[in-house]
């Protein structure tokens, strides 16, 4: 935590040298585009780092954003690589409903459901172990 009081910016290390396409895909916003919709999984752990600390109550704590910094040198640049995430409302509130839909969806035991790409491998796995076992009977 970098802090200023109360006010500070989560920093996260990261392991690699954060490959600069796989950077930009892991830190991506959600967008109403379905193909985008969930945002990145970088982008996605700093606002639910938010989240837990906006419903802590020992601290009264803001979180301004967050940032990932890769601990390894960039090959091609020769920097080590960061990416500062802002946080908005809008944002904290979407992966919210995102966490209550899923814990609802795992409550159900509603597994199967996925993306559909042809190489995401939840989906290959529910193709293989769970699809075609619901065939079988």
């Amino acid at each position: 935590l970098q802090s200023s009081s109360l006010k500070f910016n989560f920093n996260q290390h990261k392991n690699g040298n954060g490959n600069t396409s796989h950077l930009m895909e892991a830190v991506q916003v959600f967008t109403t585009d379905e193909t985008d919709l969930y945002g990145g999984d970088y982008w996605r752990q700093i606002v639910f780092y938010k989240i837990l600390l906006d419903n802590q109550k020992i601290k009264n704590w803001k979180m301004l954003s967050g940032e990932i910094d890769f601990i390894e040198k960039n090959e091609k640049t020769n920097q080590f690589l960061k990416a500062k995430i802002p946080v908005s409302r809008d944002e904290t509130a979407f992966v919210t409903e995102l966490i209550k839909s899923s814990y609802q969806k795992i409550m159900n035991h509603e597994f199967t459901e996925g993306c559909g790409k042809d190489e995401c491998s939840w989906c290959s796995f529910v193709r293989k172990h769970i699809e075609e076992n619901n065939v079988d009977r």
